[in-house]
């Protein structure tokens, strides 16, 4: 009975020591929907859950993955699980390390990035459906933080909600001004891994859910793809935390949303 007593007593505290070890802060879904702008038509292509933990040390790791919903894409990739990501940032939401894999019939990669100092170190793998592997690794100086070209430890993919996401805490913790250009990380970059970001803070938004209308703060995101084609997205955030993306291309329009929030998605009234 005494050893019984002893196990559980053990256990108990060492419960206690993993709970207070890692704390959820934040987790939900966010809903893809897109929009063909040739046939109006709305689809929603698919669903990405995510988790953000507090660790023990102060840092916060983020954790997702996403499903696809849209047959289209399931027959595309051959499979519904088309990524996932692991990130951890300090309390200012810095990068400390990023990686994001899929494994799909389109092939495979796996993008990392550590940052050590004022050094981001980015290590792209990829495997095409033949079987062909790449493996390309490149180092960014990041710079000091009083240099006006200093490369920002943020990653700026644009691939997942929660690369966003983390993106909204970025700017919310570190971005001060109504308008502010700077670069930031682009693992998908290798030749240039960086990406100039133009940031400006828009007045305020309403949202029209299926229960209510809702004001929300807008921050307006413009950068340059690979090619040189301009692309714009707007964060939508409610005491800075973010309820949804909305971005446009010349065919089709996006809103990324939580849909843990809002199950049928909301309007964005403008």
């Amino acid at each position: 009975m005494k050893k019984f007593l002893t196990l559980a007593l053990a256990l108990t505290v060492l419960g206690v020591m993993l709970g207070s070890a890692q704390q959820t802060t934040e987790q939900g879904t966010f809903g893809y929907l897109i929009t063909k702008k040739s046939t109006n038509k709305t689809e929603k292509a698919g669903e990405e859950s995510f988790i953000v933990q507090r660790q023990a040390d102060g840092n916060f790791r983020l954790i997702s993955s996403f499903k696809a919903l849209s047959e289209e894409l399931k027959a595309q990739f051959g499979t519904d699980d088309l990524f996932a990501l692991d990130l951890t940032t300090d309390a200012n939401s810095h990068l400390i390390s990023y990686k994001i894999s899929s494994k799909t019939a389109q092939g495979q990669f796996d993008a990392t990035v550590t940052v050590k100092g004022q050094v981001a170190k980015i290590l792209l793998k990829t495997k095409d459906p033949n079987g062909k592997e790449t493996s390309n690794e490149r180092e960014v100086i990041l710079g000091d933080a009083n240099e006006a070209e200093r490369v920002e430890p943020v990653v700026a993919s644009g691939f997942a909600g929660s690369d966003l996401l983390t993106l909204s805490k970025f700017i919310a913790a570190n971005v001060k001004e109504a308008k502010k250009a700077f670069l930031a990380l682009d693992p998908f970059r290798l030749t240039n891994p960086v990406v100039r970001l133009a940031v400006e803070k828009l007045p305020p938004v309403k949202i029209k859910t299926e229960k209510e209308t809702i004001e929300v703060q807008r921050i307006s995101v413009n950068f340059k793809d690979e090619d040189g084609d301009a692309f714009t997205l707007e964060l939508l955030s409610k005491d800075n935390v973010l309820q949804g993306v909305a971005a446009e291309s010349p065919t089709d329009k996006l809103l990324m949303y939580r849909s843990d929030l809002y199950p049928n998605a909301f309007e964005v009234l403008k």
